[in-house]
This record gives structure tokens, C-alpha cells and sequence, in this order.
């Protein structure tokens, strides 16, 4: 090759590169926009899976013993038919906003920069190695977003339990659902919270990154999307208990308290053999949410150029 076509080819490869740039940054902004549009969708999803949590509305099963979910969603809707009003649908959205715009979208760009300051190696020489790095850069920015959104989680668990009309509302906003009552403190629960993330964040950071190092980094879109979903699905199921738990403890000392007892009582009547299922209620919701976490593990990567196809992927989608 002449030095005029290799200057060639590098101007190409730079063009390129700034069209990928200018693509990316424009499309990350509409992915924002579109996952926090898709969670508002998914919310009255979310809201029966809290509320089953719970116990404040049962979890239905047909006579084949499977999730009923016609009717499940018909147990929501009658709880709140009462209010007729849309914003009862929604209660808690506000407080899920501001902790996804605190969380979600931080969390895959610091685990990224905490791995790349620890990892000093060759992943391919070691995978298991490889893995427990990226499971420490997992668990370490899913404990310290955690830390810092939690007190909107507690917030919108709080107001969303509330199906009165809004006049008879005990919290009308995410102040009074942290304040209001001085005995339910703001951080109650959230050892088990942060247990549950830093698990969860690390099993699904660290099984992607090292699928990705050890190959699946250049293969299609079409490998990379379903990866992260089912990634992320056991990601969460695993660690699904530690959400259950955390839930109820939110709501000690506040109308919608699940039990007066201690918090190791609660761990101990949600442990006991006759009722570990308990600890899965409302999976089944929690399923769909699974799916859209999923998919903005996708989106992230692939606007962030993980895998070969992504520059690919992010041109064509931008004309």
C-alpha cells in the first residue's frame, strides 16, 4: 500500500470515527428520553409488584396453580377504582424519576471507570480473574448508587402503597414520605438494599464483561441484546429476596407496615421453610421490568461501542 492510500485509509477510519462520535452522543440523548419513557410505561407494572410485595393486594394464581395476570391486574385496577383519577395509577412516578436519572444512568459508566483503574492485566489469559475484577467494579457502583437513590426508593415504596383519593392521602409527596413520620427513618432497610445490589450488579456486570472479553465482543447485535436480558433476569432473580425483604422493612413504623415486628423477624417468618415463596412474590412483574433492564444494558453498550457490530448498529439507526 502507497503512503497516499494509507493516508487515505486513515483519513476514512477518522471520519468515520467522528461520524460514530457525533451518531452516538445523538442518539444516547434519545435513549435517555426513551428508557425513562418506557419505565413510566412499566410503572403500574411495578406498583403490583410492590404492593404484592407487601401484602397489601394478593397474588393471584388460576386453578392450574400459574400467575393469573388478567387478573391480577384486575386486583390493582379495583384498588384504585375508587379515586378515579389517572395520577392514581402513577403515584410514585416522580420519586422513580429522579432515582433513575440518580442510579440507572450512572452505573454502567462508573463500573466501567473502577475497572479500568483496578484491571491492569491481559483478560484473555485469565478469565476467572477477569470476572472477579469486573464483579468488584459491579459490586462497588451498584452499592454507591444504591446508597445515594435510596431514599427515593423508600419514597416512592411509601406513596405508591397509598390507594386513598388525594385528599385522604397520608403522603402527597416524596418529602412527606421521608419526614412526615420521625419513627420510619429514611435509610431503615437499606443494608438490605445495598446487600441485594451490590449482588446483583455484580453478577450482571461481571457475567457480561467476561462473556464479552472471552469472544462475545465480536459477535452481532442479534448475540449481544438476548445475552443482556437473560444476564440481567438472573441477575435479579437471584437477588429478588433482598428486594422483598428491604420492601417491608421500608414500611415499619409507617400505615402501610406489613408487621410491628422487629426487622430479624420479619428475615425469620420470610425465611421460614413454609413460607420461602413469599420471597418471590411479585416476580412475575418484576419479569417484564427484568426485560427493559435488560435491554438498556444493550442500549449502553452499544452506544458506547463495546462490540464490533455497534459502530455499525448506531450508523444505520441515525439516518
Amino acid at each position: 500500500m502507497s503512503d497516499i492510500q494509507a493516508q487515505q485509509v486513515e483519513l476514512t477510519q477518522e471520519q468515520n470515527g467522528k461520524k460514530f462520535s457525533y451518531s452516538n452522543t445523538y442518539l444516547k440523548e434519545f435513549g435517555v428520553l426513551g428508557y425513562l419513557a418506557l419505565q413510566a410505561v412499566l410503572y403500574p407494572i411495578e406498583r403490583i409488584k410492590v404492593l404484592q410485595q407487601v401484602d397489601i393486594i394478593p397474588e393471584v394464581t388460576d386453578e392450574a396453580g400459574k400467575y393469573d395476570l388478567r387478573q391480577n391486574f384486575q386486583n390493582y385496577y379495583n384498588r384504585h377504582a375508587e379515586s378515579e383519577t389517572f395520577e392514581a395509577f402513577y403515584r410514585g412516578l416522580g420519586a422513580k424519576i429522579c432515582k433513575l436519572i440518580t442510579k440507572e444512568l450512572s452505573i454502567y459508566f462508573l463500573a466501567d471507570r473502577i475497572r479500568d483503574r483496578i484491571q491492569v492485566f491481559d483478560p484473555k489469559e485469565d478469565p476467572f480473574k477477569h470476572f472477579v475484577y469486573n464483579f468488584i467494579s459491579g459490586v462497588t457502583s451498584g452499592t454507591l448508587t444504591e446508597l445515594i437513590a435510596y431514599p427515593m426508593e423508600v419514597a416512592k415504596t411509601r406513596i405508591l402503597c397509598d390507594g386513598a383519593p388525594f385528599e385522604d392521602r397520608i403522603y402527597t409527596n416524596a418529602y412527606e414520605a421521608l419526614f412526615k413520620d420521625s419513627s420510619a427513618r429514611i435509610y431503615r432497610g437499606a443494608l438490605f438494599s445495598l446487600t441485594g445490589a451490590a449482588l446483583y450488579r455484580g453478577t450482571q456486570i461481571g457475567l457480561y464483561e467476561t462473556l464479552n472479553q472471552l469472544g462475545m465482543k465480536d459477535m452481532s447485535a442479534w448475540v449481544h441484546l438476548p445475552a443482556s436480558i437473560l444476564i440481567t433476569i438472573y441477575a435479579q432473580k437471584i437477588t429478588y429476596p433482598f428486594d422483598t425483604i428491604r420492601r417491608q422493612v421500608m414500611l415499619r413504623d409507617t400505615p402501610f407496615e406489613v408487621t410491628s415486628a422487629e426487622t430479624d423477624t420479619i428475615i425469620k417468618r420470610l425465611t421460614h421453610p413454609a413460607r420461602r415463596s413469599d420471597l418471590m412474590r411479585g416476580w412475575n412483574m418484576q419479569l417484564y421490568k427484568s426485560v427493559s433492564a435488560g435491554i438498556f444494558l444493550f442500549g449502553y453498550k452499544a452506544l458506547s461501542g463495546t462490540f464490533q457490530a455497534a459502530p455499525d448498529l448506531i450508523t444505520k439507526f441515525s439516518h
